[in-house]
Parts: structure tokens; C-alpha cells; sequence
């Protein structure tokens, strides 16, 4: 007897003028099956297949083999009635489905579009990953009767996507959100940058419960944020003209350039995004765009190691301060060094954890402060009703079950909790203000496995213990 193997995910590559399997991206998300990995090699990809990407509820991941320097989706077609966007998700993806590590450019939607808004990225009652991204000088127009556009780089209706480490900059929307909009969902946005953009940073409307942490929100007009919700969470980051919350500060990020908008003559005038290098100026080292070297300059950022403490510092390169940047490149490998007012340690020295080329009390508090972590950072999540063994008789028409659960996070909070039957997602509650829930429906006879799934603000995940439970009908059924 042979035992049945599960099969293994394949690695599809895309390249648009090489040997490779698909010479543009749609064609190899449809050959793709769950967990298949899209890579793509550098090179300019636009026209049709390159943009208009629909991930067809896949969890599959779609990366550029290099980074977003190398790898571009422009979405321009030479019209200006004539739109298009580099991605939509439309079909309830969930965080598994990963976009990562693409610049988009020329992205452009109109307010009578089936979907409204997104110039870049449209989400829409969905939840995937979009990280290491670089949005810029994509547009949300109105040129129609009633317009309705919002997003220009980014928007969000329902769901709760993470956004983390991207730069999103210079993109444009005439009803608000030029860099993000969100409406009715809970997207998590970690370390990113957000400048630039006209029609505000992010705007939220009212029903949204947005999570931004350790992000930079500079030179957005007519200004940073615009949420209609109190109370949601803004920590760690670094907002201009100011905003209270944990951590966040008010101080001129120090770019290395800025991005700015000129005026492009040819062949009518018109506003256009001249984009800028937004690593972080440091004394002790940043990396330089152009050059991929490290260069010393004559200031130092106020945004380095001044993100949320608990967060781990990833791939920072040492010094790093024990503590993860703000902004697109913190917790990555070209964050920017931590300066201690005179040069860098030409070696590392055992139990020095900030760099700062001494063993003291500044180590001795990182490692205080972190001491028996669970260095996960994830959330705890747990079916609390049904429970274990029950037994659920189909009493109505449709049937229909309430499925409970608890979930927590110790160094911030949950912002989604998706339920699932038999490991499909059913639905996902990002709310929470009367417990975690959702009513599950139209359920068949026979044993069932129940689980949630806990999203933190970190983007971090945690699922539950599984519960079983029979669904049975008594014989003859009641009347």
C-alpha cells in the first residue's frame, strides 16, 4: 500500500523579456494553486497581464526576486480616460495572500468605476499581506457626475489587510485618502512611510478601526490623517503637527531627499510626483539609494529607535540601539544606524546591546525589558463557545450557530479574529466589542473542526486550539 503524499507548492517564475515560465504576471496567478510562490525578475512590467492583477482568492505569495527597485508595475495606458490599477483583491483573500516587494507607479481609477478608489492596491472585504511595496504617483480622478473616488495609492472596503515596511508617496485622490482609504475595515499599517500624498496621508471614515504603529506620516496635504472614529490606535510614529497616542512624536523625519511635486509642461500642465530617498539621516550610517554603500551624514534622524520597544529589530544592522526605526526600512537591513554622539564601534563588544561600544545600564534595561519574552510576539486566541464534544442539533432553517471566542495580545491589541470550519475561513469579526463572534450558517450533518485566528496590530497571528463538534438532526425531525 502506497501512502498518499500532499503536494508540494511550486515556485512559478515571470520575466518580460527572459526565459522564465510566464512573461507576465496574471498568466502564472491563474496556473497557480494555493500556496505557490510567484517570483518575478527585474524588469518594467506593464499593458495587459501586468496590471488589473487579480490574486482569484489564492493564498499565494507574489514577490519580486529582487526588491521593489528592480521591479516595477506601471500602470499607465497613455489616456486619460482610460484606468487601470496595479492589484485588486477581491476575493476574500485572506494574510496569506502576499504582495511583496514591487514599486507601482501610474496607477489610475475614476469615481464611476465598478470598484471606486485604489488607484494602486484595491481591497475589498479582504485581508491580505502587502509588504515591502514603494506606492507612488498613483490617482483616485473624478471626471465623472458623481464621483466617488477615494485611495489613490491604497483602499480599503472592509477586511483588514496588513501594510508593512512600504512607502507610499505622491499619490493623489479628489475625495480624500491620497495615500490611504479605508472604509468599514481594519487594515494594520507597520512601518511604513506615508508623504507626499494630496488628498491626506490616510483617511478613515467612521465604521473603520485602522491600527498604525511605528509608521512616519509627513508633508501629506491638507494633512496627515482624517478619521472620523475616535479612539483607534496611532503609537509610535511619527506624525506632523502632532497626534496623542503612545510614543508618537512631532519632529522633521530628516529624509535623505525629499519628494516633491513639479509641473510637467508637456503636453498640458499638470502636477507631477518627483520622488525622494526616504531612508533615514544618521551620523553612524545610511544607506545611500544610488550608490547601495553606507554614507555619514551630518544629522540624525529622530525616528531612529524610536518605535514601539516590544517590536523585535528584525534585521537592523548594528549599532541598532536595541530598539526597531520608524518608518519603511525599520526592522529591515537598510535601517539606519543608531548614532551615540561619536563614532561607531569598529567591533562588537560581548553584552554591549545597543552598540554604543560600552556594557552599562542602558543594555542592562533592553535586557530587563525583554527577559523571558516570548519573542514571537503573537496574540493568544481560544474557541471559547462551542465547546469541546458538543453536540449541535439542527433546530432551525437555516441552521445557525454563534462561535465565541477570546483572544489578547500583551503588547498591543487584536484587531481581527477570523473563524474557520474544517480550515476554511467563514468569516472574520474586526470589532470585538461585544466578544469576538460570528454566526456560523447553513452547516452540515456530521463531525466538524472548529478554530479562530487572531490578527494583532503588529500583524501578527495566532490560532486556536481546534474544537470538535457533531451537528446532528434528531429522527424524526421536529416539527
Amino acid at each position: 500500500m502506497t501512502a498518499a503524499l500532499p503536494c508540494r507548492a511550486a515556485l512559478i517564475t515571470v520575466d518580460d523579456d527572459g526565459p522564465a515560465d510566464f512573461n507576465n504576471i496574471q498568466a502564472a496567478i491563474d496556473y497557480a494553486n494555493h500556496r505557490d510562490t510567484v517570483v518575478v525578475k527585474p524588469g518594467l512590467y506593464s499593458g495587459h497581464g501586468n496590471r488589473d492583477i487579480d490574486f482569484q482568492g489564492k493564498a499565494i505569495t507574489l514577490r519580486s526576486r529582487d526588491g521593489p527597485r528592480t521591479s516595477v508595475i506601471d500602470c499607465a495606458s497613455g489616456s486619460e480616460w482610460e484606468w487601470h490599477r496595479a492589484v485588486a483583491f477581491v476575493g476574500a483573500e485572506g494574510r496569506d495572500s502576499v504582495l511583496d516587494g514591487f514599486t507601482i507607479v501610474n496607477g489610475q481609477v475614476i469615481g464611476c468605476g465598478a470598484y471606486p478608489g485604489g488607484g494602486a492596491i484595491l481591497c475589498v472585504d479582504s485581508s491580505p499581506t502587502i509588504r515591502n511595496c514603494r506606492v507612488s504617483a498613483n490617482r483616485a480622478a473624478a471626471i465623472c457626475a458623481a464621483p466617488d473616488s477615494f485611495g489613490g495609492g491604497i483602499s480599503c472596503l472592509g477586511g483588514s489587510p496588513l501594510i508593512a515596511n512600504c512607502v507610499i508617496s505622491g499619490n493623489s485622490a479628489v475625495n480624500g485618502g491620497g495615500g490611504i482609504w479605508c472604509a468599514g475595515g481594519a487594515p494594520v499599517v507597520i512601518n511604513c512611510t506615508i508623504t507626499g500624498n494630496a488628498g491626506y496621508g490616510i483617511n478613515c471614515s467612521s465604521d473603520s478601526n485602522p491600527a498604525i504603529s511605528n509608521c512616519i506620516l509627513w508633508d501629506n496635504q491638507p494633512g496627515q490623517m482624517r478619521v472620523y472614529k475616535r479612539g483607534f490606535e496611532v503609537a509610535f510614529s511619527d506624525v506632523e503637527g502632532g497626534w496623542p497616542g503612545r510614543g508618537n512624536i512631532d519632529a522633521d523625519p530628516c529624509f535623505a531627499v525629499d519628494g516633491f511635486w513639479d509641473v510637467d509642461p508637456l503636453p498640458q500642465p499638470r502636477d507631477v510626483w518627483a520622488e525622494g530617498d526616504y531612508h533615514l539621516k544618521s551620523q553612524a550610517g545610511r544607506r545611500d539609494l544610488s550608490s547601495r554603500n553606507w554614507i555619514i551624514d551630518d544629522m540624525t534622524s529622530p525616528c531612529i529607535d524610536a518605535g514601539n520597544p516590544m517590536n523585535p529589530l528584525g534585521h537592523e544592522p548594528f549599532p541598532s540601539g536595541g530598539l526597531i526605526n520608524m518608518g519603511a526600512y525599520g526592522g529591515t537591513a537598510e535601517a539606519s544606524k543608531s548614532w551615540f554622539a561619536e563614532p561607531p564601534c569598529e567591533i562588537i563588544v560581548a553584552g554591549d546591546i545597543n552598540g554604543d561600544c560600552s556594557v552599562d545600564l542602558l543594555d542592562f534595561a533592553i535586557l530587563a525589558m525583554h527577559w523571558l519574552d516570548d519573542n514571537s510576539g503573537r496574540p493568544t486566541v481560544q474557541i471559547t463557545a462551542p465547546e469541546d464534544g458538543d453536540r449541535l442539533m439542527v433546530g432551525g432553517i437555516p441552521p445557525r450557530t454563534q462561535i465565541l471566542a477570546v483572544a489578547s495580545d500583551r503588547d498591543g491589541q487584536i484587531v481581527r479574529v477570523e473563524f474557520l470550519v474544517d480550515g476554511h475561513e467563514i468569516g472574520a469579526d474586526t470589532d470585538g466589542a461585544d466578544a469576538w463572534s460570528y454566526e456560523w450558517r447553513d452547516y452540515s450533518l456530521g463531525i466538524h473542526t472548529l478554530t479562530a485566528r487572531a490578527w494583532d496590530n503588529h500583524g501578527l497571528s495566532a490560532t486556536s486550539r481546534q474544537v470538535q463538534v457533531e451537528v446532528w438532526m434528531p429522527w424524526p425531525p421536529p416539527p
